[in-house]
C-alpha cells in the first residue's frame, strides 16, 4: 500500500460503509479534509501517522455511527479532542489509545482534554458545550449537551428569519426531515448562556 502525504479530494466523502483505516502515512499532517464526514460505519482505526498531530477533520463524524476507536503508534498526536471524540469517549464507546504524544496516548488523557474544553465552554471561554451531530445532516440532528439542562431550541434560515422554535432536553433529538436542503442555523438557549451552530441539511 502507498503511503498518503494528504487527504486532498475528500472533502465532500460524508460517509463510509464499514472502517476507515488511517494507517503508515509518515508523511500525512492534516486529515481536515474530512471535515464533511459524518458517518463511519464500523470502526475508525488512526496508527502509525508520525507527522499527524491533531484529529481536527473528524468533529463532524457522528458518534453513535462509531464502532471502535483506535488511536495508536502516531508520535506527533497530541489534539484529540474534537467534539465527537469527546462525545464518544465519555459515552463508554469501546477505544484503545496508546503510543501517541502526551494529551493523547490514554483514553483517560483524551478524556481529562475534553473535560477542559467543556469547562472553558462552561465559563463562557468557548461554546464547545454543544455539539450536534450529523452535520451536514439528512434529517435528524442529535444533540451532545455537557449541560443537564433542557433548551430553548430555535431553528433559524440561512437569512436569520425563525422557522420554528421548541424545547429541547440536552440530549434530544432536532428532526431537520420537512425542510429543504440548505444551510441553517440552530440557536439553543439554556441557563442565560446561547450557542448558534450552522448546520446543512442535505
Amino acid at each position: 500500500q502507498e503511503a498518503l502525504p494528504s487527504l486532498n479530494g475528500l472533502d465532500n466523502l460524508e460517509a463510509i460503509g464499514g472502517d476507515l483505516y488511517l494507517e503508515y502515512n509518515e508523511q500525512l499532517a492534516d486529515i481536515s479534509s474530512l471535515l464533511s464526514l459524518s458517518r463511519i460505519g464500523e470502526g475508525l482505526y488512526i496508527e502509525y501517522n508520525g507527522a499527524l498531530g491533531s484529529l481536527n477533520g473528524l468533529n463532524n463524524v457522528d458518534p453513535n455511527s462509531l464502532a471502535f476507536l483506535s488511536l495508536l503508534n502516531s508520535g506527533e498526536l497530541s489534539d484529540c479532542a474534537v467534539e465527537s471524540i469527546c462525545y464518544f469517549l465519555d459515552n463508554d464507546g469501546e477505544a484503545a489509545i496508546s503510543s501517541n504524544h502526551t494529551g493523547c496516548s490514554s483514553v483517560e488523557e483524551v478524556l481529562s482534554a475534553c473535560a477542559v474544553l467543556s469547562a472553558k465552554a462552561a465559563s463562557g471561554h468557548e461554546q464547545n458545550e454543544v455539539a450536534l451531530f450529523p452535520n451536514p445532516t439528512g434529517g435528524f440532528l442529535q444533540v451532545a449537551s455537557s449541560n443537564p439542562r433542557p433548551f430553548l431550541a430555535r431553528i433559524l434560515d440561512s437569512r436569520g428569519s425563525l422557522i420554528s422554535s421548541l424545547i429541547l432536553d440536552a440530549n434530544g433529538q432536532l428532526d431537520l426531515s420537512a425542510l429543504p436542503a440548505g444551510l441553517y442555523f440552530i440557536q439553543l438557549e439554556t441557563g442565560g448562556q446561547q450557542v448558534v451552530k450552522r448546520v446543512v441539511k442535505n
